[in-house]
């Protein structure tokens, strides 16, 4: 907040704000009010007649310019809206002055009505009061409907007619031009300034705070004391000291009552429900009245043409009233629904959630939260458009899936929630179990389609939460322990602990993340630690290339291995930035061995995830560029699965890493498809034997010659063939044997922290192949 706004948001100072002239003020304040009871007092005693002289040319001009003292001292000693109440205080001076004239010059004269310097200065008066009031409604509202200006245009033109209708009778007993121009500027005036008030108040939605009803109440005072001081003067039975005299200083009074009660905390100027049509209404049936009354008698042209006008400023309010129904009822329904799906939002959940949950006798109901997964996939491989089809998709078919009564919502990103009415737990799990089977039917996205799963936790109300912030709570741990198990969960109150502490593992990985990656990081919450095996060259005992294991350093835990972590990691969406980190780590180094004079190669596995993004390559290419390595330092490491899920999107991105000089190993390979097809069209630069097949080599003759054939399809295709699961020296003679190219596994070397693989590699010599072999 800047230092306008803290002067415009600063409070007026109150009684015991340490202002010198503050009791100087209140001492004032209370003489005035004491006075004018004693004033009104002597009228009621007496006739409603002054006993004296005195009351009427000395007190009612000394009560006017003590409430000028008011106001003036207002707009000084105010941190707020000085400038509208200075205005104010203007007018109010122009008018205690022309008091004082009067009192001095014209008092008890008969010509007191003719034109005059008190003339002059009341009428300027009002032009400020006009002036100040505007400005006190333009610093209460930062902008003007137009609705604000029709309903103050509106309500003007309305009383405009009416005391229009007084113009006649005035002008009649006007006796000189001069006169004439006088009696008629006076109830113009007020009609202005009456009009101008009802025109604040339909504006504010006829909704009166404290300083905006003691002005509008000293408006209205002020205009039925000239009122009545025209009546009066017409029959010639007004006299100094009367009723209007009291009138007027009540005026003044409340004016500056006004200015010292505003504290700038009042409401927006807004409209609301039906408080729209009360101006319109009222005046289109006085301003018919007064079309209609010419029938009856002689009525103005100018109250004629004023109702007239009031009528069609009515047209044009009623036209814009139900434009603006229109526009509110679509803004309340976009505040209201999702942006892509149309369905409810969060925020229209919560009330829904809230009413059912708020009702009265003991309802039933549950609440459950959807996550679709693998959406991220979706996003990174087809691009955010098509997850946004199957967004709306999946949208429709949930919809489908539930009854009327229920709410379908989409909290956020790929998380929808169900609230079903009048439902106990057995029929929610049952709409569930409908659900999930309709999700798992293919969903047709462009060129594409693909099949998407569902992970749903279901809490139940009252028997888990009361409270809709509950409800969600207890929903969103099923949901959460559903994706770790698949299918549907019911929340379970001694699950919370399970849930809280995969949400506090996942924290923890994504801290462990972030810090391997040179983000910034979350605290000890441990780190990812790489280990490097090393892939023996059988033919010359050589190691250039090394395996990238990854491990979890965790502070309390110990070195977790990758299948206690990584399902976690992939449910929670951070395969694509562990491997990235992965990767980041990896290659740093491999440009450590290379300053060191070793050329070596690190390969890196890569998830389906990680292929799948559409930046994948220009990641690649970067993280290269930031070490300073040729591609050829790098191998990415797949699985035929990996290839096989999006196998359009999987071939064109590895082309593409492949066009970078990076190279391409299939990984597991006999535990997946298989197919001879693949390794025709991919860019495959060494295939991967399963540990499983090597394993059983000795054991199993099958194995065996499963193992032989496969050296020699990899060979006749002209490609190396590496040997995962070396846990002994007889597998290793039959594989060097059988012509297998590349070795690795416990028997060669078990995997190496970056500090242990300068001291082994220093200890291999052309002749390892001969010890590993024994």
């Amino acid at each position: 907040m800047d230092s306008r706004e803290e002067d415009v948001a600063a409070p007026l100072r109150s009684p015991a704000a340490p202002h010198p002239l503050w009791n100087l003020v209140c001492v004032t304040g209370a003489v005035l009010v004491v006075g004018e009871a004693a004033f009104v007092a002597s009228l009621l005693l007496n006739g409603l007649v002054l006993p004296s002289d005195w009351w009427a040319r000395w007190w009612y001009p000394a009560v006017n310019l003590a409430a000028v003292g008011l106001v003036v001292a207002r707009a000084v000693l105010g941190t707020h809206r000085r400038v509208p109440w200075a205005v104010i205080a203007v007018g109010l001076i122009c008018s205690a002055a022309a008091d004082v004239y009067y009192s001095i010059v014209l008092f008890g004269r008969p010509d007191a009505l003719h034109p005059s310097i008190a003339d002059g200065l009341w009428l300027i008066s009002y032009a400020a009061y006009y002036l100040g009031l505007g400005l006190l409604v333009r610093a209460n509202s930062r902008q003007f409907h137009p609705s604000m200006w029709l309903d103050g245009l509106v309500a003007g033109l309305g009383v405009a007619a009416v005391g229009a209708l007084a113009f006649g009778p005035i002008a009649a007993n006007a006796d000189s031009a001069a006169a004439l121009v006088i009696l008629l500027a006076y109830p113009s005036a007020d009609v202005l300034l009456v009009s101008l008030v009802i025109g604040v108040l339909a504006a504010r939605g006829w909704r009166t705070s404290g300083p905006w009803m003691l002005l509008v109440l000293g408006c209205a005072v002020n205009a039925v004391a000239d009122t009545g001081f025209l009546v009066l003067a017409a029959t010639g039975s007004y006299t100094d000291g009367s009723v209007v005299d009291v009138l007027w200083s009540m005026a003044y009074l409340l004016m500056a009552a006004a200015a010292w009660r505003d504290r700038g905390d009042d409401q927006p100027l807004r409209l609301e429900g039906g408080q729209v049509l009360v101006v319109p209404v009222l005046v289109t049936i006085t301003s018919l009245l007064v079309l209609l009354g010419d029938a009856l008698g002689p009525v103005s042209l100018v109250a004629q043409l004023l109702a007239a006008g009031a009528i069609s400023a009515v047209l044009v309010r009623t036209a814009l009233t139900f434009s603006e129904v229109a526009s509110l009822a679509e803004t309340r329904r976009a505040a209201r629904t999702d942006d892509l799906t149309g369905l409810a939002n969060r925020r229209e959940f919560y009330r829904c959630v809230t009413a059912v949950t708020g009702a009265a006798g003991s309802p039933r109901a549950a609440v459950m939260l959807i996550d679709l997964d693998r959406f991220k996939e979706v996003n990174d491989s087809l691009g955010h458009q098509a997850g946004d089809e199957l967004l709306v998709l999946v949208s429709r078919r949930l919809v489908e899936g539930v009854r009327d009564t229920d709410t379908v919502a989409r909290l956020g990103g790929d998380e929808f929630a169900i609230l079903l009415d009048d439902t106990d737990l057995h029929d929610a799990e049952r709409v569930a179990d409908e659900l999930r089977e309709q999700l798992s039917a293919p969903f047709v996205v462009g060129p594409a389609t693909m099949n998407v799963s569902g992970s749903i936790g279901i809490a139940a109300y009252p028997a888990h939460a009361t409270d809709v912030h509950g409800l969600l709570h207890c929903a969103d741990t099923a949901m959460y322990l559903a994706k770790s198990t698949g299918g549907i969960r019911v929340f379970d109150p001694a699950s919370r602990e399970d849930g809280r502490r995969d949400q506090q593992t996942v924290y923890e990985l994504r801290a462990a993340i972030d810090t391997a990656g040179g983000r910034a990081p979350y605290g000890p919450a441990g780190s990812l630690r790489l280990l490097y095996q090393p892939k023996l060259d059988l033919r010359t005992g050589r190691v250039d290339e090394f395996e990238v294991l990854v491990r979890w350093q965790h502070p309390r835990r110990g070195l977790v291995p990758p299948e206690e972590f990584l399902p976690l990691v992939e449910r929670a969406g951070l395969m694509q930035p562990m491997t990235d980190a992965v990767l980041c780590v990896a290659l740093r180094q491999c440009r450590d061995w290379w300053d060191g004079g070793r050329q070596l190669t690190v390969a890196v596995n890569v998830s389906a995830t990680s292929l799948g993004g559409m930046d994948f390559v220009a990641r690649i290419k970067a993280a290269l560029a930031e070490v300073g390595l040729p591609p050829s330092a790098l191998v990415l490491e797949i699985t035929e699965s990996v290839i096989m899920a999006d196998r359009d999107r999987g071939f064109a991105v590895l082309t593409a890493v492949h066009a970078l000089g990076v190279r391409i190993a299939v990984d597991d390979y006999g535990t997946g498809y298989s197919s001879l097809a693949y390794l025709q069209d991919l860019p495959v630069d060494e295939l991967k034997l399963d540990r499983s097949f090597v394993a059983r080599m000795i054991s199993d003759p099958r194995a065996a010659a499963i193992v032989t054939s496969t050296i020699g399809l990899a060979h006749s295709l002209d490609l190396p063939m590496v040997a995962e699961g070396v846990e002994s020296a007889a597998v290793l003679n039959l594989l060097t044997a059988a012509g297998c190219d590349y070795g690795q596994g416990y028997h060669i070397a078990r995997p190496l922290g970056p500090e242990e693989v300068g001291g082994w590699l220093d200890r291999i010599t052309p002749q390892t192949l001969k010890v590993f072999g024994g």
